[in-house]
């Protein structure tokens, strides 16, 4: 990948999104990477055979915010969440693909930073509830529900009373990234702290869900 001049990528992307539909080779989407070594935020849905990327983010340490698949990034690798990019993840919003959840929850605990974890529809209320024991840490545990599992959002509405779990039926995870890089901050994160604030100030109920889109 030729650039001119070769600073253009370092001195100025912050926020990378690799999408799926992009149409690179895993080859290319390392170059790319490779000439961000400042990116705050990765968005990564591509999903390779190879894990591909993890040998270029072991040298990149001001990651804070990722998406992605677990299998994408991993491939066919074991999948280890104590690999040195996860080191300064803050905030994780992860697609799981057949993984199983209960297969990383005692992993989730281990990372050193991590305050905030998105999750993706069909989530079993045990699982959430081992996350929120394991996880003193974790200051939002947020739960994004297609419309086809809303059954799943009122189980865990209903049986899970830790303030710190936001529940969504509906949402945009795309739009809302690329508002969170327009708009300085104004993301769906931003929005499940200011729910949750609003539980602990006793202004609605803790088993309230979340369900008013955030755009």
């Amino acid at each position: 990948m030729h650039v001119r001049p070769p600073s253009l990528f370092s001195d100025n992307v912050r926020h990378l999104y690799l999408s799926p539909t992009c149409g690179w080779s895993y080859q290319t989407a390392s170059a790319l990477v490779r000439l961000c070594p400042h990116l705050v935020c990765l968005f990564f849905e591509a999903d390779w055979p190879q894990a591909a990327l993890l040998p270029v983010l072991e040298g990149i340490s001001h990651v804070r915010i990722w998406r992605g698949s677990l299998r994408g990034l991993f491939g066919d690798a074991p999948i280890d969440l104590g690999h040195p990019f996860f080191r300064t993840i803050t905030h994780i919003d992860v697609t799981l693909h057949r993984l199983p959840l209960r297969s990383i929850v005692p992993s989730l605990r281990n990372l050193p930073v991590l305050t905030h974890l998105c999750l993706h529809n069909n989530v079993a209320v045990d699982n959430a509830s081992n996350i929120l024991e394991q996880c003193p840490r974790l200051r939002i545990l947020f739960i994004l529900c297609h419309l086809l599992y809303a059954e799943v959002a009122d189980a865990i509405s209903s049986e899970i009373t830790d303030m710190r779990c936001v529940v969504v039926v509906r949402g945009d995870p795309i739009h809302d990234w690329s508002g969170w890089v327009a708009h300085g901050g104004n993301d769906f994160w931003a929005g499940a702290e200011a729910f949750v604030a609003r539980k602990r100030r006793g202004e609605i109920p803790v088993s309230a869900r979340w369900v008013e889109p955030w755009w």
